[in-house]
Formats: structure tokens, sequence, C-alpha cells
């Protein structure tokens, strides 16, 4: 019950954030079977093959550039309901240098994580993200990515204190077109992506301070309907520090997405 007006206070905010009623306001939900769960580079299930769903809830105001995220983690199977997870977030995005070679897109976001399933000062954070893209300066499909991401407790007392820290993510994005693939697609494009990332002490005390993985992804969006997209992707870590995680990981995603 607190979940939800949580998140009746997140969407009652809406029109004091888009600062016009002419703001053309868009809607989206969306839900993603997980092969695997990991959360920078964590196997948050613990060691094995364990799945899991990934349910968000979008609010966007294209104009302004802000929006309304609220995202629910969860296992399929029993046993790990205190894993369970609500992200509710608030972003801004925006583009800088737009007809420059250096052309730069971001994106600033604040992000509260609570666990419904554990005591308050137990588990729950707040976690400060910024996206970086530069997707004109290779003259490519390349486009070059950076991020990093502050996690940190939600309260000065609490249990999980010593997770605080920066994760640095450095990355390149490729888009292959593919033509005749399936024939009613047309317009399918194959996205590619390399990550590399960087801990710099995120996750405990015993965290190296070190580069602890790669993930590379593959995906496709197949445009099912003028509102409904199908989007299936693969992914594999090649993990570096054992700190973070002991055994390289590949998964499998299906996404399904709906514009209202």
């Amino acid at each position: 019950m607190k979940n939800f007006f949580f998140s009746l206070l997140l969407i009652s905010l809406i029109p004091a954030i888009v600062f016009s009623q002419e703001n053309k306001i868009s809607y989206s939900f969306d839900t993603t079977y997980l092969g695997a769960y990991l959360d920078k580079g964590f196997d948050v299930f613990g060691p094995g093959s364990h799945s899991g769903t990934k349910s968000s809830f979008n609010i966007h105001a294209p104009r302004s550039g802000v929006g309304l995220n609220i995202t629910n983690f969860r296992a399929n199977t029993g046993g790990f309901e205190n894993k369970q997870k609500f992200n509710y977030a608030i972003y801004y995005q925006n583009k800088l240098f737009q007809n420059k070679k250096y052309a730069t897109a971001y994106k600033i976001n604040y992000c509260f994580h609570h666990f419904p399933d554990q005591p308050r000062n137990a588990a729950n954070s707040q976690e400060i993200i910024l996206n970086l893209a530069w997707p004109k300066l290779l003259h490519t499909n390349f486009t070059p990515l950076y991020s990093f991401c502050y996690e940190y407790p939600a309260g000065n007392s609490y249990q999980n204190r010593t997770i605080s820290g920066w994760v640095h993510i450095f990355g390149l994005a490729y888009e292959v077109p593919v033509k005749n693939f399936i024939p009613e697609f047309k317009k399918q494009m194959l996205n590619l992506s390399t990550l590399i990332f960087y801990n710099d002490g995120f996750g405990g005390n015993n965290i190296d301070h070190d580069f602890s993985h790669m993930l590379l992804g593959a995906s496709t969006k197949f445009q099912i309907s003028k509102n409904l997209d199908l989007t299936p992707g693969f992914y594999y870590q090649s993990s570096w520090d054992d700190s973070v995680n002991t055994e390289d990981e590949y998964w499998t995603s299906l996404k399904l997405s709906y514009k209202f």
C-alpha cells in the first residue's frame, strides 16, 4: 500500500514539473523477462540461473525534457522476496551543441530504491546517475557513451551505510541495418553495445576500486503495431574482479512495451 501511495504522489507532481499545459505528455508501460538479473555487475539473486521480471511505467514531457519512472524488479521464483525492489525516479534529458560534431545528449536521473519486504533502514538507497552520448562524434553508426552513478544509503544510520560508492561506465553503441531478415519489418536495426565498468568502491568495504567487468549486448526492436513493440536481447558479462562477480554471465531478455 505504501508503494501505491508513493506512486500516486509522483504522478501528481507532473503538472508542476512540465510547467505548461501545452507540453504534450507521453505515457508508456513495458515489461521485460530477464534470464538473469544483474545490477552493476553483481548477481542480485546469487549464483546460478535465476530469472526475473522488470516492469516499468514511464511518463515523459518531451518539450521540457522532464520525466518520471516507476520500475519494479522481482524474481520469477520464490525465495527471493527480500530482493524485490521498486525504483522511483525523476529525470531530465536534453541535448547540447546539436549542430556540432561534438553534439551531446544527456540524461540526469535521481532514483530512490525501495525494498518493500525489508526493514526501511536495511536496504533502501538513493542514486544519482548521469548518462552522456555523442552520436555525431565519429561520423558513423558508432556512438561513444559515458555514464557515472553514485549510490548511497537513504538515511545516515541505515544498516547498508557501507555501500556508498561510484561506478563509471565507458561504452560504445553501434546500429546495424538488417535487410530482409524478416520481410514484414523493413526498417530493422540491430543494436550492439560494449560497456566497460569501473567500480570506485560501490557495494561495500570489501569491493576493489578497479575495472570490474565488461558487458556486451545485442538487441533489435520489432514494431508489432503503432503503439506496441517487442524487443528481444542477448547479453554477456565478462567478469574481471572477483570482489564484484566471480563468474562470467550470459542471459536473454524479452521486452514488451506499449505507448499510450
